[in-house]
């Protein structure tokens, strides 16, 4: 429905083009991409009701690395439209678009319908800038949008589509967002097909190719069918599998497909790694050593790893390297210029990754190398709203195999860790799929803290409701580090300290998000406070909550008071968030009437904050993860019976999910979701039900 042909080029061609972009990131696109396989594209629901074929602006969504950028270009070529990448321009503000059409000479044909714009890079436009410089872009978004029959075209990751269609709608635009999809099994089969083409540098296919080919994604797709086939419809993923039929190292693709077919070989994202990897190594075979031995012993994966780590993150230690002659040692270090330069996991200059799968693979090994991981942790976490999605598949991949020898059931992970595996998950994320992560780390003596584990928890969820969970345990013996962009977690490290962002942006939290902590460290410029957008027909308004909660605050860069948007609140909690410029959204901690009920309301809340959205007014959690001990411990149980005797717990049908009743619980306890999300006086109706619970331990 939404294909270049039938829907963008009747909506942008344009008969007037810029004579030669000379402004940085502003081109005017002459050459079609050659491997370029159109993805499909629906409307998002949830955005309003705009009808694409009439409106002044567009949002383009899609997770990260799905083909925005390359849509974007083909789009551009396609239908003439001036295209601009955000990521190479400098930075957004006002009069961006105006001045920037203005100087190609482009303004007045845009007024009159002759020209048009494509706009890529809304992530990048956005880290580069304060909220006000990004707002000022949008007021030249909302002035060029009335102005002309073209609309305005913009492509971004989901998170920056959300915060750019809540900041529009704020200014009474409500722009239709189109969503990039994976691609279909045809499609895909097509898109890996045509790049082993391109990497041969051949005109015609090669019929073994394409049996490979469909050979691989087959497998592939068995082996992620809990992922809904999307993982196999992944651009970066068709491209690594192209590369492994169109090495040309090995051009026996009829052996390899006999090594599938017979099972010799199994399929999994992993696999085609491994394969790239063995297949790099044989280059060795080609070199003459004076010790022949060394055939065996060069250019393993290990040593690939490391090599192309050194490329990218710089520092990497080698492994143990055999004794050479001075002869051999040339004659080795003579091939690694040219294989490492030219390695399939890197691009062309040799010093970054060819595409996210390899970035994500590189990264996470990196990450694991004791002498460069916090050099590599504080580079991925800059990243910001652009964290590589592959790093949490490959990172969790790589925990189990350490894992392997001495199993853990959770795995163990650093503090520093989880806030990049968290963002991973969600730069993954599609227009309505959903993540959010627990942690608890609170013990029953806090004192004892800093000698416990934090029981860690993402959830994952997709459009039909279906979770996927990852189950962690970290120490909590360094800090725990999140990007400039968290949203949807509910923290409890009441002797830890939590560090947000990184000196170069803003920090958006979206709610809802609830962080308790000894110490927690801001490192921005300003602190920004959002909530989604609301889904259609909610009317249950619990999500918009930001609270914080902390004994010690820092501030690196922060001058000015938090900016709430739409409806959120931020509440804040802490004798050092009484100065400016904190106090406006400062609260009280109430004293509770004795340690006994205290404890309890403790659990309760412990309980109540796990409950997420699971549709419209309806809210959820698994058993297991409602039946922790962190949960019941102390007066815990008796707290969860008393909440499913009256009938504010109820379980699922297949017994796995406890279901969270707001009228009960209202009713019963005396407490609205959102009150149990911070601070709250214990109320007379909730000591009722306390004591009702406690009560029941002597019957």
């Amino acid at each position: 429905m939404f294909t270049i042909e039938y829907f963008w080029q009747p909506r942008l061609t344009a008969t007037s083009s810029a004579a030669a972009a000379t402004l940085p990131g502003w081109r005017h696109v002459t050459e079609p991409l050659p491997t370029f396989v159109e993805a499909p594209m629906h409307t998002s629901s949830g955005f309003g009701n705009t009808d694409p074929r009439a409106s002044g602006v567009i949002l383009v969504s899609a997770p990260g690395a799905v083909g925005k950028s390359t849509l974007a270009r083909q789009i551009a070529y396609q239908t003439g439209a001036m295209l601009l990448d955000l990521a190479e321009a400098n930075p957004v503000g006002a009069n961006t678009l105006v001045g920037g059409l203005a100087r190609l000479n482009l303004y007045q044909h845009f007024l009159q319908g002759t020209a048009s714009l494509v706009i890529d890079g809304l992530d990048e436009a956005r880290m580069q800038v304060t909220q006000d410089g990004f707002a000022a872009f949008l007021d030249d978004v909302v002035l060029l949008s009335g102005s002309n029959c073209k609309p305005l075209v913009l492509f971004g990751r989901t998170g920056a589509i959300q915060e750019t269609w809540l900041l529009l709608s704020e200014q009474g635009i409500e722009p239709p967002v189109l969503e990039i999809g994976y691609f279909d099994e045809q499609h895909a089969a097509e898109f890996a097909k045509i790049q082993v083409q391109h990497i041969r540098e051949e005109s015609t296919r090669r019929e073994p190719d394409g049996r490979a080919v469909d050979l691989i994604l087959s497998r592939l797709r068995e082996e992620t069918s809990s992922d809904g086939g999307t993982f196999a419809g992944y651009s970066p993923v068709l491209i690594a599998v192209a590369k492994q039929v169109a090495d040309p190292s090995d051009d026996n693709t009829q052996a390899l497909i006999s090594r599938i077919e017979s099972g010799g070989d199994t399929v999994t994202l992993a696999s085609v790694i491994e394969s790239i990897l063995d297949r790099e190594q044989k280059k060795i075979e080609n070199l003459r050593f004076n010790d022949s031995r060394l055939r065996n012993e060069l250019y393993g994966p290990e040593e690939q790893f490391a090599r192309l780590i050194g490329r990218i993150y710089h520092g990497a230690p080698l492994p143990h390297l055999p004794n050479m002659s001075p002869e051999d040692q040339k004659t080795y270090s003579d091939a690694l210029t040219t294989w490492v330069q030219e390695h399939p996991f890197l691009d062309g200059t040799g010093g970054n990754p060819s595409s996210a799968v390899f970035g994500g693979i590189l990264a996470v090994k990196a990450l694991f190398a004791p002498s460069i991981s916090d050099t590599v942790l504080n580079k991925e976490l800059g990243q910001g709203t652009l964290i590589n999605p592959f790093i949490a598949e490959f990172y969790i991949s790589e925990l189990s195999a350490r894992n392997a020898s001495h199993p853990v059931t959770p795995s163990a992970i650093r503090a520093g860790h989880v806030g990049l595996l968290y963002a991973s998950v969600r730069a993954r994320l599609a227009q309505h799929e959903s993540a959010h992560m627990s942690i608890d780390g609170e013990p029953d003596n806090v004192q004892k803290a800093t000698e416990e584990t934090a029981e860690v928890e993402i959830v994952k969820m997709d459009q039909s409701n279906k979770e996927t969970t990852i189950q962690l345990i970290s120490k909590m013996d360094e800090d725990f580090r999140f990007s400039s962009r968290l949203e949807d977690v509910n923290i409890s490290v009441p002797a830890s300290r939590v560090c947000i962002g990184d000196e170069s942006s803003d920090i958006v939290l979206i709610a809802p998000t609830v962080i308790e902590a000894k110490h927690i460290s801001f490192m921005g410029e300003r602190l920004v406070v959002e909530s989604r957008p609301r889904t259609e027909g909610d009317s249950v308004d619990v999500d918009n909550l930001v609270y914080l909660h902390a004994d010690h605050v820092e501030a690196m860069g922060i001058s000015s008071p938090p900016t709430p948007y739409g409806n959120t609140r931020l509440a804040l909690c802490g004798a050092e968030f009484k100065i400016y410029p904190w106090r406006g959204f400062f609260i009280e901690a109430p004293e509770h009437p004795d340690e006994r009920t205290s404890e309890a309301f403790r659990r309760l809340k412990k309980i109540l904050r796990l409950f997420r959205r699971l549709g419209r007014d309806e809210f959820a959690k698994y058993r297991k993860a409602i039946e922790h001990p962190r949960r019941t411990n102390g007066s815990g149980q008796k707290v969860l019976d008393q909440l499913i005797k009256e009938g504010v717990l109820t379980g699922g049908n297949n017994q796995k999910m406890y279901y969270l009743h707001l009228d009960q619980l209202q009713k019963q306890v005396g407490l609205s979701l959102i009150e149990a999300r911070q601070p709250w006086k214990i109320r007379s109706e909730t000591a009722s039900f306390l004591r009702r619970a406690l009560d029941s331990q002597q019957h």
